[in-house]
């Protein structure tokens, strides 16, 4: 650690050092949450890239798939569009905090005075609006893939995919989902969307053809921790606006794996399983602070005042993804292709942007797809149509995860030009996708499980001693009390060409 030398200063300083959050300037990256949330960006049906695929990004959604793929490579530009809404309801009356709060006091079961428990803004003095962030978005992605056999007849390949956001290399924003975020925002913020839907993202997988009727595939996403020592000296803790830091930034990268697997079942079924282990990215580390000539300032044994946080981001929980296709020759150029496949997500372990897992459990969930795909001559269609339940029980407590069912569509066309052989040279396509986010209408319920935080407790006067009227009842900056209704569209584009070499 290094060296300091003291200088004076007074109490009061520790609200004003959440300096640490300097930190998010290393940038982790984890790579599966935009792709589970969109799919495949360079398939005809990017919902059921687990159950069939030819494309590069069968590298991540089921490595199997990769088995018998032409070598090739892929590249594409992906829109993706979002229209959101969070309508908050009107506050009552009775609970708004007054400016009081700041010289109350609780009397404790003696009837003695103290401080209180909760440290909420008076309402007014709340530095931002509520509700003021604003959820639309729009993102930009560049995209590459590429397989390559190692063997013959597929028996051995290897497949790379990669999703590039323009407008960030990666994107972290915590922020809580309770009455804490009056410090901060004051708002509500979709819990999966927002930063998740921002960051570069790669993949790199193995597939094997041991036997004709049986395909493997094993892979990995790269997930990046980071660790940061942020030292801090105040000369004048009277003048917080001088300050001498020093930070130190560490980044390990690690392997999140998955695995996936194909069974040919007859000439025109095939059967499909892929797993994907629970992933997340976490940032963590410590702020010490110190000062001149002050050591009464730091707790017993320590030499400076330590800050410690946790951050967690992007989580995806433990899925398992099972499918059967059906293909069809109807002639001699024209080939039906029908699949259903459903996912299983573990939620319930779910860890939000503070590594705090929800009071009100998550749920699990399945969300089932169904796709359908015409080959005709130089021309092909696809067409998805998928469930997404909402894994986010009902907010009526203290929490706002806001989350909604979505009812997906996906689909696409390629137009390929022939070479000499039997392959193709160059294939163009593109895909649209829409999501609706179903309305979802949310009240508080003082019974609820885990109820609103009355933050501002029958109190009294600090000086007077005298009852505070505005502390009776339930006075909360919750900025989701007493409700809020969330709903909207997501839509996305993709252009891409795959060239076979």
């Amino acid at each position: 650690m290094l060296k300091w030398v003291r200088v004076s200063g007074r109490r009061g300083f520790t609200a004003s050092f959440v300096l640490f959050l300097t930190m998010l300037g290393a940038t982790p990256a984890v790579a599966s949450p935009l792709w589970e949330r969109v799919g495949s960006t360079a398939s005809l049906n990017p919902h059921s890239a687990s159950t069939w695929s030819s494309s590069a990004s069968a590298t991540y959604f089921n490595p199997a798939l990769l088995a018998g793929q032409p070598r090739h490579g892929e590249v594409g530009v992906f829109g993706l569009a979002g229209r959101l809404r969070i309508d908050l309801n009107a506050r009552p009356p009775g609970a708004d905090i007054d400016k009081k709060v700041y010289q109350a006091r609780e009397l404790d079961e003696n009837g003695q005075r103290r401080p209180l428990s909760t440290r909420p803004f008076a309402t007014d003095d709340i530095p931002a609006p509520r509700g003021g962030v604003d959820p639309d978005f729009e993102y930009l992605y560049l995209t590459f893939g590429a397989t390559m056999p190692i063997l013959d007849e597929g028996r051995l390949t290897v497949g790379f995919y990669a999703t590039l956001a323009t407008e960030a290399f990666a994107s972290q924003v915590p922020f809580y989902s309770d009455e804490r975020e009056q410090f901060f925002s004051n708002s509500l913020y979709f819990e999966r969307s927002n930063d998740r839907l921002v960051g570069s993202h790669f993949a790199l997988a193995l597939a094997s053809r041991p036997l004709d009727w049986l395909s493997l595939g094993v892979g990995a996403t790269m997930v990046q921790d980071a660790t940061s020592e942020n030292a801090i000296f105040l000369p004048d803790a009277l003048d917080q606006s001088e300050s001498r830091i020093n930070s130190r930034v560490q980044v390990n990268a690690r392997l999140t794996p998955y695995g996936g697997l194909r069974a040919q079942v007859s000439d025109t079924i095939a059967a499909t399983l892929s797993v994907h282990a629970e992933g997340y990215s976490v940032v963590e580390g410590e702020s010490r602070l110190r000062f001149w000539n002050f050591p009464s300032a730091y707790p017993e044994g320590e030499d400076a005042v330590v800050q410690r946080f946790r951050f967690i981001y992007d989580y995806e929980p433990w899925r398992a993804t099972a499918g059967a296709s059906l293909t069809h020759t109807l002639r001699a150029t024209t080939e039906l292709r029908l699949a259903a496949q459903l996912q299983y997500a573990h939620w319930s372990r779910y860890l939000d942007r503070h590594g705090e897992r929800p009071t009100l459990p998550w749920s699990n969930t399945w969300s089932p797809t169904l796709a359908a795909g015409l080959t005709h001559g130089r021309s092909e269609l696809g067409l998805d149509l998928t469930w997404a339940p909402s894994p986010v029980p009902d907010q009526n407590g203290r929490s706002n995860y806001v989350d909604n069912d979505r009812l997906m569509v996906g689909g696409g066309y390629a137009w390929r030009v022939e070479g000499d052989g039997a392959s193709p040279t160059l294939e163009l396509g593109v895909q649209l996708q829409a999501h609706w986010l179903l309305a979802r209408q949310t009240i508080k319920d003082p019974s609820s499980e885990d109820p609103v935080v009355d933050e501002f407790p029958d109190a009294v006067d600090s000086r007077t001693g005298e009852p505070i009227e505005g502390s009776r009842g339930l006075q909360t900056n919750n900025p989701g009390y007493p409700g809020f209704e969330s709903a909207g569209w997501i839509g996305g584009a993709s252009l891409f060409v795959r060239a076979y070499f």
